[in-house]
């Protein structure tokens, strides 16, 4: 990928082909020191949002973007994916709704 904004465009189509539901984009530039923008992203099941996570990672490798890092696909509740300054968080629905990172993410970064 040349640049930020491209793989961010990337991981919303990628998100978008694989049915992932109600997608936010924050722009965090300015704001984080370690990325630029989260994405937030809903899966409809523990074998959605593993397949959204292996998707990602595929087409991302096919991209050459290479440094990802991920945790809690064990849990199959909630997935966070690091790469090239932006997070990407995977969630079910109910997850999501308990754990509000939308507002987690603004309160973080109200200065």
């Amino acid at each position: 990928m040349k640049n930020i904004s491209q793989t961010k465009d990337l991981i919303i189509k990628i998100l978008n082909d694989n049915k992932a539901l109600d997608i936010k984009i924050l722009d965090l530039k300015g704001k984080h020191s370690l990325a630029d923008y989260a994405i937030i992203a809903t899966g409809t099941s523990n074998r959605h949002l593993s397949t959204l996570k292996d998707k990602l990672y595929t087409e991302l490798k096919q991209a050459n973007v290479t440094d990802l890092q991920s945790e809690g696909e064990d849990t199959g509740n909630w997935i966070i994916i690091f790469t090239s300054g932006i997070f990407i968080h995977l969630f079910r629905e109910e997850v999501r709704n308990y754990y509000t990172i939308e507002d987690i993410w603004a309160k973080s970064n109200a200065n």
